[in-house]
């Protein structure tokens, strides 16, 4: 916990984590500021994925962070993050079925 508040997260986060462990994906949330939401674990693989609201009349257009000093829906401490890493890229998630894409995963999966 950062400057004594809890991180928000996105309203669509238990969705897309709820999907990916119906494959059998190992999920665990990661909470420190500007890194990805969560790091998963898949048939071998790693996976670093930023859930973001989805876009559309109900979650509407991404808010902009450039007043901030980040970019398009991106906060400050995120752009930074990005910028640094030297790994794979994350991948952003905005709804379960692009969660299990992301990891490879088939959509039909998820409802055995």
């Amino acid at each position: 916990m950062k400057g004594g508040y809890a991180r928000m997260r996105d309203g669509n986060e238990p969705g897309i984590v709820d999907a990916l462990r119906s494959v059998g994906a190992t999920v665990c949330r990661l909470n420190e500021s500007g890194i990805p939401d969560l790091l998963v674990g898949f048939r071998g693989g790693m996976y670093l994925l930023e859930v973001k609201r989805p876009l559309g009349a109900r979650g509407g257009l991404p808010e902009h962070r450039e007043h901030e000093g980040g970019r398009g829906d991106m906060t400050e401490a995120q752009v930074r993050w990005w910028e640094a890493w030297r790994g794979p890229a994350p991948a952003i998630v905005r709804t379960p079925a692009e969660a299990l894409a992301a990891i490879g995963a088939d959509v039909k999966e998820a409802t055995r």
